[in-house]
């Protein structure tokens, strides 16, 4: 009779693996855990939950939530008793990645990119074209400023997503005056427009 087990010793001759009213050591062992209480137990082992090909980019946002991509889609999946639902055809099969912020889940290949909410992809917010202005009574100095604008999504006044800033655009004041900027037009996903002014 062997046992309890001591763990794993594999400096020892064969004949002194055993220690009189102690236990034995073990030379080696496959996939088995010792306890504590020197017995021997199956050591856990990942289990196949769903057989796919082509499966990349799994990103979990919980134990029992998460996405991945197949052939160019990208689909929110459950665990544990798989189930899938499509959140978006890509216009790309490559890698995906993500990142957490401003409360929300963003992920980018390269070519597509967007917010993820559950199944719902919204895509972010993108750079408008240079703004275009027209000079108006104010109180500026005279001088040469720059002019920018981005889209962004607040909650209240929290910031949620800002898209790139547009090219600046460049206004001279000979006089002191005001600078009237045109916003570009409306986008789905943006709430508001950042506007950028340099000091003279």
């Amino acid at each position: 009779l062997l046992g309890p087990f001591l763990g794993i010793n594999n400096r020892l001759p064969d004949f002194a693996l055993h220690v009189p009213k102690v236990g034995d050591w073990l030379r080696s062992g496959d996939n088995v855990e010792v306890t504590n209480a020197g017995t021997i137990v199956r050591r856990k082992a990942a289990s196949l939950v769903q057989s796919m090909t082509g499966a990349h980019s799994l990103h979990m946002a919980s134990d029992t939530a998460g996405y991945l991509v197949r052939d160019s889609a990208l689909y929110a999946i459950t665990l544990p008793s798989y189930s899938e639902t499509l959140v978006k055809m890509l216009a790309s099969n490559a890698r995906m990645s993500w990142v957490e912020t401003m409360g929300g889940l963003y992920a980018s290949n390269g070519t597509d990119i967007g917010r993820v909410s559950g199944s719902t992809w919204t895509s972010s917010l993108p750079t408008p074209s240079k703004p275009t202005s027209s000079v108006i009574g104010g109180g500026m100095e005279p001088g040469q400023y720059q002019v920018a604008v981005s889209y962004v999504r607040l909650s209240g006044s929290d910031l949620l997503e800002e898209g790139g800033v547009s090219e600046a655009l460049a206004v001279a004041l000979a006089t002191q005056g005001g600078i009237r900027v045109n916003l570009p037009a409306a986008t789905a996903g943006a709430t508001h427009v950042h506007i950028y002014l340099t000091q003279a």
